[in-house]
Formats: C-alpha cells, structure tokens, sequence
C-alpha cells in the first residue's frame, strides 16, 4: 500500500467493457500532480470495479490524499505498470498562518553629546 498528496488534475469517463470470460467491466482513470522535490510531477491513477464513483463529488483541481496499490506485470516481453487507487480523501486546504508578532522594539540607547562639539545627527 502506498498514499500520496497531489492535486486531482483531470477525471477520465468511466470506460466499459466486457471480458474474455463474458463479464462486464468499468474502469475510470484519473491524473494527479504532486511535488516530487522541486520539481511538480503527474501520474496516472485507475479505478476498477465497486472502486467506480469514488471520486464522486471531488473536482479537479482538489487536493487530495490517493491510496493505492502499484502492481507491474510482464507480457510478450513488455512491462505493464498501474496505480490501483481503493481510496480518496479531500485534504483540508491548509490555514494560512498568522504572522507572529513582531518582537517588542526598545529605543536605541542615546549618544552622550559632548558639550564642546557642534551637534549633529550622526553618531561619529
């Protein structure tokens, strides 16, 4: 199992099918954007079976939390990935913090005036 927090960039109709055994099948896709290091990157996500329609209800462009399992496969001498994704959570936009007080100020100390030299504003 693994989760990543991305923003829900695009939601793919959900497609239907029917398998080599005579049964039916959806299967919805969907792209994310997460910051991996410095740099912002996407992946995509599928939704198989009774997973369908959990993204009812969350928009592009919501941050949210995807749980998901990574499955890779062989065939004919290719490689096959996917991100099975079983769980969606809505994050929380974050509070933006309030700025802390700035630190009490004190006066700068005064310069000891000499009596005998004109006065002026600088301190040398």
């Amino acid at each position: 199992m693994s989760e990543l927090k991305c923003t829900l960039k695009t939601i793919r109709p959900i497609e239907t099918g029917t398998s080599k055994a005579g049964k039916d099948y959806q299967t919805q896709y969907f792209k994310v954007e997460y910051q991996d290091g410095q740099y912002n990157a996407e992946t995509w996500f599928k939704l198989f079976g009774s997973k369908i329609g959990i993204l009812d209800g969350i928009a592009e462009g919501t941050a949210v939390k995807v749980e998901f399992n990574p499955t890779s496969r062989e065939w004919n001498e290719k490689i096959f990935t996917e991100n099975n994704a079983w769980r969606i959570t809505k994050l929380e936009p974050a509070a933006t913090p309030v700025p802390a007080a700035p630190p009490a100020h004190s006066p700068a100390p005064a310069f000891p005036v000499n009596a005998d030299e004109p006065h002026d504003d600088l301190p040398f």
